[in-house]
């Protein structure tokens, strides 16, 4: 049997807990009233390479009742890469990052995420520094914002700037939040993590 979660009142908005607990209440009367239930496996089917897939749903793992599982990717030339910098050093490290995706990649075929990390006028200083920049996910040039507008929209590469981990898993929103954008990726996940003060 398949049941769709998202199709139960739409996407949940970041912190709204009584919209998710009421999801959770309505898909626990859907399982007590299949009979003869045994098995429970959540399941996500983006097309993501195999390890940009593992990832991403490692960041669910203690939020959910079951682990979630992905369909077998059809392919598994992905890469995830992951970086701890100084919040001072996060618009030199971007720039250079892009610059190298830009070798491989259209500016539309990219995006960066921003996650709890507070740099509001990245957009503005990437355009000071030439690159093609938006903030609307519908432009044809790299997408620069939050990640819950980036749902629906997947990129070959996705540069995500976010805290160190422990701090995304601690608030069950933000793991989603951290959980769109690292599954946005397609081929390319980058991963910046800041420890603001640093």
């Amino acid at each position: 049997m398949f049941y769709d979660l998202n199709q139960m009142g739409g996407h949940i908005p970041k912190n709204d807990r009584r919209r998710f607990d009421d999801r959770l209440a309505e898909w626990n009367v859907m399982l007590r009233s299949t009979p003869r239930l045994q098995r429970l496996v959540l399941g996500i089917n983006y097309r993501n390479s195999k390890e940009i897939a593992a990832q991403s749903t490692a960041l669910l793992k203690t939020a959910l009742p079951t682990k979630v599982l992905s369909e077998a990717p059809v392919f598994e030339t992905g890469s995830v890469v992951e970086y701890q910098i100084k919040e001072t050093e996060i618009l030199d490290t971007l720039c250079l990052a892009l610059k190298q995706l830009l070798s491989t990649y259209a500016a539309r075929d990219l995006a960066v995420a921003i996650l709890g990390v507070p740099h509001k006028r990245l957009g503005d200083d990437l355009l000071g520094r030439g690159f093609q920049v938006t903030r609307d996910v519908r432009d044809a040039a790299t997408f620069v914002g939050r990640a819950l507008d980036l749902r629906g929209h997947e990129r070959q590469a996705m540069v995500v700037l976010a805290p160190p981990t422990h701090r995304l898993t601690r608030n069950f929103g933000h793991a989603i939040e951290a959980y769109i954008a690292m599954s946005r990726a397609i081929r390319q996940l980058i991963i910046f993590t800041a420890e603001v003060g640093q």
